[in-house]
């Protein structure tokens, strides 16, 4: 999403806030015609973190057409796990992770990621 350009802390949360910037950005009428998006066709898709910040987006954005998602992590999940445990995974998977470490994201310790469970969230019929 580009936040690895910007400088200062980085918080999984500002993923979120980042899809719904897209979205207001795409859905904007001069945005839309200038890039012929249909906004009524509007699908998300990701992938690892992707996958979550698509689904999350999805949940509380019902104009979306649809939701894509590819091997999606359960950042609530993180809420979980004990912090030493988490920061030895995030070590064995250091080549995806590009630089970011549990101390920038995780300082507080796991509880601070309960709210990012894909689990408790509820669609739509």
């Amino acid at each position: 999403m580009g936040r690895e350009e910007v400088p200062g802390r980085k918080k999984f949360a500002q993923n979120l806030e980042d899809a719904d910037a897209v979205l207001v950005y795409l859905r904007e009428p001069s945005n839309a015609v200038r890039r012929q998006i249909d906004t009524k066709h509007i699908v998300l898709a990701g992938h690892s973190i992707g996958g979550w910040v698509t689904v999350m987006t999805a949940a509380r954005n019902y104009a979306l057409a649809g939701a894509i998602l590819v091997s999606a992590a359960d950042m609530g999940f993180l809420g979980r796990t004990d912090h030493d445990k988490l920061v030895q995974e995030m070590a064995d998977n250091m080549e995806s992770l590009a630089g970011v470490t549990l101390r920038v994201h995780g300082k507080r310790g796991g509880a601070e990621f309960q709210d990012f469970r894909i689990r408790q969230l509820r669609f739509p019929d």
